[in-house]
């Protein structure tokens, strides 16, 4: 240290130099990456930036942060405190030695919702900054830890609260069995482009399929028919399908047109709207289309041109929380005539109008459960294609059934509330 002072000029004082090299060995010591340092969230649509040392306090001794202390927040709050804090001391399983290659997909789905949730703009790539930065400061695997690692220093979360709240909620509701309650998804389409009147438009109610496995091995791409799906569901010829599937990576919307070894090809164009949440587009049949997805990962654009010999589809996923999705042909598709919606329950398909930008509209409800006697009388195989023509006098019956079923569905629903 002193031969370096004497061979430096003599206007450089001893004072810069300690000061010099203790900035350099601090810089050198520092982590790389930003931590977290506060959230920027919305209650009761007011803004409020609250420190995440603040929320830590909270989880450890209920003390909520005092930015968050108004008479009608803080009511709410405290009627939900002990659930908050506890899915913020929620542990978030993944394993250290794995860190380098962690996705989204690997995480459990509930693990996966709250997190996206809670912060919006969460990729594989930020995923593994924040599990690296928690591994190597010592912090736990918790909901909070996982905020305080986060590498950026604000977390704009707008629906940060409305987020613990519902998980909160649903905990809750899951404790109880006499409040049992299914995701459902309600289905909707406007009288003419743009009208927008979906609330006086509603069609039905679906359920989404379910897999053990990823959403790209139930669309089983290129199996037995090549470049086509190949999942389990019985495709109808010249016909638009849309349903929903939960896998192993999460609820995903699928489109698919026509099906394998058709006697003709066909071509549609199509836009997907997503409100309420981000999603990304999970796999492409082919994926020598054209496909768009926006930087905020709420619009896509597809546009399909197939052969005889396969299908064309998309899916989009995954789907988490209360969100809506609106769908539509952008124009007249070639040689598909009908368009359906397939539920995984007991019940007819949906059919939807295919007139150019005319949406349709996917969004979620919540409903009582099916009675466990009712279920197994049901015996209607949603995977069957549709009825032909000559067989509608059964179709109308089994409408008509459905209607009853879900008016019976309904009413019990508005009992228990």
């Amino acid at each position: 240290m002193v031969q370096l002072y004497q061979k430096l000029p003599a206007w450089l004082g001893r004072g810069s130099i300690i000061a010099a090299l203790s900035c350099s060995l601090i810089s050198t010591l520092a982590p790389s990456t930003l931590a977290a340092t506060q959230v920027l969230l919305e209650v009761e649509a007011a803004q409020f930036l609250i420190p995440i040392d603040e929320l830590e306090t909270f989880v450890e001794t209920g003390t909520w942060p005092q930015a968050l202390r108004p008479p009608g927040v803080l009511a709410l709050i405290q009627e939900h405190e002990t659930f908050l804090r506890d899915k913020l001391d929620d542990t978030i399983e993944l394993d250290p030695e794995e860190i380098d290659e962690f996705t989204l997909a690997d995480l459990k789905a509930k693990d996966r919702k709250l997190l996206k949730e809670l912060i919006p703009n969460l990729n594989d790539t930020l995923l593994r900054e924040t599990a690296t930065a928690i591994d190597r400061d010592g912090r736990g695997q918790k909901v909070i830890d996982f905020l305080r690692g986060f590498p950026q220093d604000t977390i704009t979360s707008p629906h940060f609260f409305d987020t613990l709240v519902a998980a909160a909620t649903t905990q809750s509701t899951e404790a109880d069995p006499a409040k049992a309650a299914i995701q459902r998804f309600r289905v909707s389409q406007e009288s003419a482009p743009n009208a927008n009147d979906f609330e006086t438009n509603v069609l039905g109610f679906i359920d989404a399929f379910s897999t053990a496995g990823p959403l790209a091995a139930f669309y089983n791409y290129g199996g037995a028919a090549r470049a086509s799906f190949n999942g389990p569901l019985a495709l109808n010829a010249n016909t638009s399908h849309l349903f929903l599937v939960d896998g192993s990576d999460g609820l995903g919307l699928f489109s698919i047109h026509d099906v394998p070894r058709d006697k003709n090809g066909g071509r549609a164009s199509m836009e997907f709207q997503l409100l309420g949440d981000t999603a990304s587009i999970l796999l492409q049949d082919d994926p020598g289309e054209r496909y768009s997805q926006d930087t905020t990962g709420t619009l896509f654009t597809t546009q399909h041109q197939w052969k005889k010999c396969c299908t064309d589809g998309v899916g989009i996923g995954s789907l988490d929380g209360e969100w809506t999705m609106f769908v539509e042909f952008t124009n007249q598709p070639k040689n598909i005539q009908d368009w359906l919606v397939y539920s995984s329950t007991p019940q007819p398909h949906i059919a939807l109008d295919l007139t150019p930008e005319l949406r349709v509209r996917l969004d979620v409800v919540i409903e009582e459960e099916l009675s466990e006697e009712l279920s197994e009388e049901l015996s209607f195989d949603p995977l069957q294609p549709v009825p032909e023509p000559a067989s509608g006098f059964g179709l109308l019956a089994l409408g008509a059934f459905g209607i009853a079923l879900h008016k019976n569905k309904r009413g019990n629903s508005q009992r228990s509330t």
